[in-house]
């Protein structure tokens, strides 16, 4: 008795179906990719495959030839399809069988957002970002533990949301500095660069935001400053050379930021990926990270420890001075909130001059540690310079 199948999801279409996934009466997944068009029918050779393997394939983990040359089970098909909306049945060969001409080239990877059934997600993206006036974007974590059903750990979901918004946030604060903008002023009203959660879906597990603000008069959504930055980083994912020449341009709080999510995706044996539009934007932007290049570029960035350090400003009042430990406490004129630090070793200043009480204007470097047994970013002030600064009663 022959099995049949019945086709689930078109990934390629060109002039009809190229390339498609297929299940049976048990649920089981196979893989089908066009072999030859002929009058009357088209044949099409398949090997079945798993759910993660799919996923992996989904998510540019591996290529299309790899699917065929290094299967889970080395069973192959072939379907003959008059009508592509009956059950067909598979006709088995065997590997022998298999003709080189029929195996796909190598580095054809799936980009997911040409998927045909991803065409009605970004058109609900345009919907929401229009009926809302705000910034969309649909997270998509491929967790292990989502690759049977929308499902994912609490505390893997309160991390990832985190980490995303934390990554924002540091990446919005950092562009507005590059525009010359007042950072402590303006990203102190945190609402300038918050996300909202508003829904979750399925395809792996699918987290929904929106920007806290809406558009401004000219359909402009601040938080776009950040998401932008935040592809130009994916973009150079497959170059380490250009990635740690776009971090020089970024150290700090951001570069920080984008390890911990590297980190995450090694860590939980993840990948991700997010669309995202806003009201003024024709289109939906699509950006991936896959686990095998966020493994090699993470082991990168964590060698550059230059590149965890950034000058900070801070005007405020002295609070606390402690000589004997080089340590120093100021609270900010500008958020209010106590900054405590220390001076670096061989330190050509002293902490002698520097009255409790009185205000200056202190130039730190902040470096960021993200220590292999913490899950916290940790963060160190050292002083390189002060100045007096008048107090403004």
């Amino acid at each position: 008795m022959s099995v049949k199948v019945r086709i689930t999801d078109i990934l390629v279409y060109y002039d009809g179906p190229v390339l498609f996934v297929c299940k049976d009466g048990i649920e089981s997944l196979c893989l089908c990719q066009l072999i030859d068009r002929e009058e009357g029918y088209d044949t099409f050779l398949c090997t079945p495959l798993s759910k993660g393997r799919l996923s992996d394939f989904l998510m540019g983990s591996i290529d299309l030839r790899t699917i065929f040359t290094e299967p889970e089970t080395e069973n192959y098909s072939l379907l003959k399809i008059t009508n592509y909306n009956e059950e067909i049945p598979l006709i088995p060969i065997t590997k022998e069988d298999v003709k080189e001409e029929w195996i796909p080239e190598a580095g054809f990877y799936l980009e997911i957002s040409s998927i045909p059934e991803k065409e009605e997600e970004k058109r609900n993206l345009k919907r929401d970002a229009l009926s809302k006036q705000k910034m969309i974007v649909h997270l998509n974590v491929d967790h292990p533990e989502s690759r049977g059903e929308a499902k994912i750990s609490s505390y893997d979901l309160v991390e990832i949301v985190s980490i995303f918004q934390t990554l924002i946030k540091h990446s919005y604060r950092n562009c507005l500095k590059k525009h010359n903008k007042p950072i402590n002023k303006i990203s102190n009203d945190s609402d300038t660069h918050q996300l909202e959660i508003y829904g979750f879906s399925a395809g792996s597990f699918n987290i929904h935001f929106q920007s806290k603000k809406m558009e401004n008069m000219y359909g402009y959504v601040g938080i776009e400053y950040a998401i932008n930055l935040i592809d130009e980083f994916i973009d150079k994912i497959n170059n380490v050379e250009d990635s740690l020449e776009l971090a020089s341009r970024n150290k700090g709080h951001v570069i920080s930021s984008y390890v911990n999510l590297l980190k995450f995706i090694n860590k939980k044996d993840t990948s991700i990926n997010y669309l995202w539009t806003s009201p003024n934007k024709k289109d939906v932007i699509y950006r991936s990270i896959v686990k095998e290049k966020a493994k090699i570029l993470y082991k990168e960035l964590i060698k550059k420890n230059e590149l965890f350090r950034e000058q900070k400003e801070i005007i405020g009042k002295v609070t606390r001075i402690n000589l004997e430990k080089s340590r120093w406490t100021i609270q900010s004129r500008d958020d209010n909130k106590f900054y405590s630090g220390h001076l670096p070793k061989r330190s050509t200043i002293t902490l002698e001059g520097i009255i409790m009480g009185n205000y200056y204007k202190f130039i730190c470097e902040e470096s960021f540690k993200s220590d292999m047994m913490s899950e916290n970013e940790i963060a160190s002030l050292s002083l390189l310079s002060y100045e007096d600064f008048p107090a403004i009663l």
